[in-house]
């Protein structure tokens, strides 16, 4: 946290930081490692946008209200006491500017929150914790305005950051900058300290939180994926389905998959994600609606749904989509869906950003954190389509309920004897 001492000598900025400054770009990112001055850049730079916006309005973004409250906030507030830009209002969380401005600060926790805002500058602390609904939400926010957009944060997984932000400064996109830099790149971070993590840390945690590289998240459930630019030609494919996941304010969501042999004549069924829908805010009606669309486009002939809402899957069946529960046994549909991936049974269409997005940042909590074992809850919606797609078409759909409950049983008993014996599918 800044402290007012340290604006009242002045704060220099670094040789990294003072690339920012000058960037003329309109979406700039500044990932380093941590305590390297992202935060305390951004405050100088919506300070900027402040006072040469005149009457336009502005964002400061955060991934949680935690964050913000404990980081982001408390530096901009402390940058506003001392230069002066206006008022601060706590109750609507928005300082009110002296030449006219609003700056808005907002966690993006639903990103949906800062939906009609339009603003002349965008600032996104620690915006790789963020989702890409938060990022496309920047866009729009400074789509009419023509206003800039500035990412500070750190790595923490090869999500829309990196596939999306990353990969087109690293081709040539004049509209995008990157700034990347070490944490020992401020004068004021203990070298000894640096010194300290390499030797603890794993090689790829070290690189992510001190030297601002991009790697893979520790701990995710699918590791191991591939992308596929196309898909086999019709003739090779067996069956359509989809997966389903039920939501309002969390996003509603559905996947498709194609089940099909591959050219080359190996015999071994594969399951292609094919298709995507994401949105918040649907009704049954808006899902329904979505599930004819996609139904008349791929030829679905099963929707696999999030069995905890077996109301909304009537209601499916009623307008005529062949619409059953999905899997309930999450631990094996994981396993299953694992080793799917790690063994290219399951395969990733090109071009679905927010399923790729969603894939590398599943993960389970660190160990010795919690009891459980299971994945995060949070940002999993296209995860558990994955899970009821690939559960349903490829355990094949049973005559009856009794029958389906029966063979349950008996599968999880048979995973649990196969896992002791060492021999589980992977």
């Amino acid at each position: 946290m800044v402290k007012s001492s340290d604006l009242e000598k002045g704060i220099t900025l670094h040789e990294f930081q003072s690339t920012a400054w000058v960037s003329p770009t309109r979406y700039l990112g500044l990932i380093s490692g941590v305590q390297a001055g992202k935060t305390i850049f951004g405050c100088y730079w919506i300070g900027r946008e402040i006072t040469q916006g005149g009457e336009a309005d502005h964002l400061v973004l955060f991934p949680t209200y935690k964050i913000g409250n404990q980081s982001t906030l408390k530096d901009f507030l402390a940058f506003n006491r001392y230069f002066g830009w206006g008022e601060w209002k706590k109750m609507d969380s928005v300082l009110k500017c002296h030449n006219g401005a609003n700056v808005f600060c907002r966690s993006v926790e639903r990103p949906q929150d800062i939906v009609g805002i339009p603003a002349k500058s965008v600032w996104a602390d620690e915006a790789g914790m963020m989702t890409l609904s938060a990022w496309l939400n920047m866009q729009d926010r400074v789509s009419k305005t023509g206003g800039k957009i500035l990412l500070t944060t750190t790595p923490y997984a090869c999500n829309w950051l990196y596939h999306d932000f990353y990969n087109s400064w690293l081709q040539s996109d004049p509209e995008y900058q990157v700034v990347q830099f070490p944490s020992d790149a401020n004068p004021t971070f203990p070298r000894k300290e640096m010194a300290k993590k390499r030797q603890k840390l794993s090689p790829e945690a070290f690189a992510m939180r001190y030297l601002g590289q991009f790697r893979k998240m520790q701990g995710l459930v699918y590791p191991s994926w591939r992308a596929v630019k196309r898909l086999p030609p019709k003739k090779f494919w067996q069956r359509v389905a989809a997966g389903v996941d039920f939501g309002y304010t969390n996003p509603a969501a559905m996947l498709v998959l194609i089940e099909s042999y591959l050219p080359d004549n190996s015999g071994e069924l594969h399951y292609f994600l094919a298709d995507e829908w994401y949105q918040t805010q649907k009704l049954i009606g808006d899902i329904i609606a979505q599930g004819k669309l996609l139904k008349t486009k791929w030829g679905i002939e099963t929707f696999y749904c999030d069995p905890s809402e077996p109301d909304y899957i009537a209601d499916m069946c009623l307008a005529d989509l062949n619409a059953i529960a999905g899997e309930s046994r999450k631990s094996l549909g994981l396993q299953r869906c694992a080793g799917g991936f790690a063994s290219g049974k399951i395969l990733v269409l090109q071009d679905l950003p927010n399923l790729t997005d969603e894939i590398e940042v599943y993960h389970r909590p660190p160990e010795g954190e919690t009891k459980s074992e299971m994945p995060i809850a949070k940002y999993d919606h296209l995860m558990d389509c994955v899970l009821y797609g690939f559960m349903g078409m490829s355990t094949g759909e049973l005559a009856s309920a009794s029958q389906r409950e029966e063979a349950a049983a008996t599968e999880e008993s048979n995973y649990f004897r196969e896992r002791e014996r060492g021999r589980l599918w992977r």
